[in-house]
């Protein structure tokens, strides 16, 4: 009765500390679980806050324009229809938003309308000015028009600039913008494909995009304000699941699941422990051991002649380039600022689009290249070429309006380094995360490993068939979890940052990799040969584990009844060497060929072939720490040959070891 009592409170004990391991597995996993979540709502914000800076400078920019065509209205208020044509149709041509132009009196009485016919009906374009006409927020003669539904201008930006003539309000310039058309700029500017945007003033909702046709999430919608419009002005980022799946690891995972392992054999080592101290007063103090294992117009523009020379520039082009005005003129304007690239290479004129606008007859673009200044140095742009047309429609010239873009390549630059460093520093932690864990793992490892060992060697006897069987159980988990976080901790450790590096000799290497291997070589009677090897460069100890690793599978992985032959070659390839283990084992199924150096993926069970399926994705560490690459070739069923690539030592002269 009362060894059944003890029993019953073994049990008891035993599950309490289950229980208590996996209510910490629990936090820890919670942890990870909620730091995770941080980070992924951080790179939501980071990503919405982009693409809402993306949208304000665009419709920033579109907006200045309008205002440029306005003040060029006020100059030439007596301005023909024509000539207001060719400038309107121009102008919707460069804005890809802008959907139509609307020119009123100050009563708001329709005057000119290019086109001249659009989605929004003629006859009824006047009842559309007199109703918008109230709801305009206007700051600075600038004014905001909120869309309706009734008068047919949903997904539309409306924004009038008030023309004035000697302080005379003359009229309005009206610009209707088709906020559609926002996908295509977000997909050339920005990377939307992740999201779906919306765009909404007050709880009027302006644009939505769907364009991704992924599922979303709309929980996690992001909301930022549109200042520069109006304050009740926001745009909605909302990311689709492909997005969040994307930004998820699996440390998580891996974190519930080893705790869990840990929490069942911790469990299962203490109840065995404490029923074998019951039949025998010799294993008090082994059970007691067991208790222990529980932790005003700033664009420049010049124009050009048929030739290329220059005929006008304006002081912002030459502010910008560093010359007067009169210093550009009758100057042949590609040997003047554009004659290299930004690296210094030669532009050949040939090449240059701002010239082609001169033979082609079309409109070039480009937000890539560099102006040069008259003290030498590189000025980033963004230009447009434009050709000029005489009477007969022939081009006569071409007009360059150009803008320094220093500032927006600084902040891509500035953008591009903080998700370079915030992504460092994740991996750093995430790193540093692992190697923490898993070496905190040893000693409760090693714990249980050990006096799992003692059992099973002085107090088998005693254990029934049953209490044999678990035994074993927890003798084999174990080992492989003791070989698992062995493993990771390589994982972890296998690192280019602050590694050594030196000439070695590859002979003395491989004789040291077939002195750890040699009990497998004896074991499965292996035939190991090899052509002459260099002197290598790079770290020993890692090429070292590397070779070990790719010899120890070639010997390990091979079918019943064949006796493993693996032969070991090099060969010169310009400035690197390029290394070679060839065996006659298994081989791989092409399906498999691209999966194998990925962590934890394994082909065979563990009771077949022992392995933590690592071993090849800290080879492929290893030969990128190196800057060498990997990869295998394999015939299934008949071997299979690893290679790699090393760089030769950085001496002159190259010599065999």
């Amino acid at each position: 009765m009362r060894l059944a009592n003890d029993e019953n409170t073994a049990y008891g004990l035993s599950v309490l500390v289950g229980l208590l391991l996996a209510i910490l597995t629990i936090y820890l996993w919670f942890q990870v679980t909620r730091n995770e979540e941080a980070y992924i709502e951080e790179a939501l914000n980071r990503q919405a806050a982009d693409l809402s800076h993306v949208i304000e400078i665009e419709l920033a920019k579109d907006i200045r324009g309008l205002r440029r065509m306005a003040s060029r209205w006020e100059v030439r208020s007596d301005m023909p229809l024509s000539e207001w044509q060719a400038d309107a149709q121009n102008y919707l041509q460069d804005v890809p938003l802008l959907e139509r132009l609307i020119l009123t009196n100050a009563d708001f009485q329709l005057k000119w309308a290019e086109p001249a016919s659009t989605s929004v009906a003629e006859s009824s374009l006047q009842l559309l000015l007199t109703a918008l006409q109230p709801s305009f927020y206007w700051n600075n003669g600038l004014g905001f028009a909120t869309p309706s539904d009734t008068l047919n201008v949903r997904d539309k930006m409306i924004v009038a600039v008030q023309l004035e003539t000697r302080h005379n309000t003359e009229g309005f310039l009206i610009g209707i913008y088709d906020l559609q058309q926002l996908p295509v700029v977000l997909r050339e500017k920005a990377q939307s494909e992740n999201f779906n945007v919306g765009i909404f003033a007050g709880p009027v909702p302006l644009f939505h995009s769907n364009e991704t046709g992924r599922p979303v999430d709309t929980d996690r919608t992001v909301i930022q304000n549109l200042s520069m419009l109006n304050d009740h002005w926001k745009i909605h980022v909302v990311p689709t699941q492909d997005f969040l799946t994307s930004q998820k690891t699996t440390l998580p995972l891996l974190v519930f699941l080893t705790g869990l392992i840990l929490s069942l054999i911790t469990a299962i080592t203490f109840f065995l422990g404490f029923t074998a101290r019951l039949h025998s007063a010799l294993v008090a103090e082994t059970n007691t051991r067991l208790g222990v294992i529980l932790n005003t117009t700033s664009e420049g523009f010049f124009g050009l002649d048929l030739s290329g020379h220059t005929t006008f520039a304006n002081p912002a082009a030459g502010e910008m380039l560093g010359y007067k005005p009169e210093e550009m003129l009758n100057q042949p304007q590609h040997d003047l600022i554009h004659h290299h690239y930004a690296d210094g290479a030669i532009y050949p004129r040939e090449d240059c689009n701002i010239y082609a606008a001169l033979h082609d007859g079309k409109t070039h673009t480009e937000d890539n290249e560099v102006f040069w200044r008259k003290d030498g140095t590189a000025v980033p742009v963004e230009y447009t070429s434009q050709p000029t047309l005489g009477p007969n429609g022939e081009i006569t010239g071409a007009v360059v309006a150009f803008r320094d873009i220093s500032w927006r390549k600084k902040e891509e630059e500035e953008l591009k380094q903080k998700f370079v460093n915030r992504l460092t520093q994740s991996n750093t932690e995430l790193e540093r995360f692992a190697y923490v864990a898993s070496h905190d793992m040893q000693e409760p490892i090693r714990m249980i490993t050990s006096f799992s060992a003692i059992i099973a060697k002085d107090y088998a006897n005693i254990l029934d068939k049953t209490g044999q069987q678990y035994l074993k159980l927890i003798v084999d988990s174990g080992k492989r979890l003791k070989d698992l976080v062995e493993d990771l901790l390589e994982h972890s450790r296998v690192d280019n940052r602050g590694i050594t590096k030196a000439d070695f000799s590859g002979e003395t290497a491989l004789r040291g990799v077939l002195d750890n291997l040699s009990e497998l070589i004896h074991e499965r009677n292996a035939k190991i040969t090899h052509d002459p090897l260099p002197i290598l460069y790079g770290n020993p100890v890692q090429i070292m584990r590397l070779i070990q690793n790719l010899v120890g599978n070639a010997v390990k992985y091979q079918p019943d009844g064949r006796t493993p032959q693996v032969h070991i070659s090099c060969e010169s390839d310009n400035n690197n060497w390029h290394l070679s283990i060839s065996d006659n084992g298994m081989g791989i199924k092409p399906e498999f060929i691209n999966e194998i150096f990925q962590p934890f993926r394994r082909l065979h069970t563990w009771d077949k072939i022992a392995g933590t399926g690592l071993g090849l994705s800290i080879c492929k560490k290893i030969v990128e720490n190196h800057n060498g690459e990997i990869w295998v070739t394999s015939d299934y069923g008949q071997g299979s040959t690893f290679h790699f690539s090393l760089s030769k030592p950085p001496a002159a002269e190259v010599k065999t070891s």
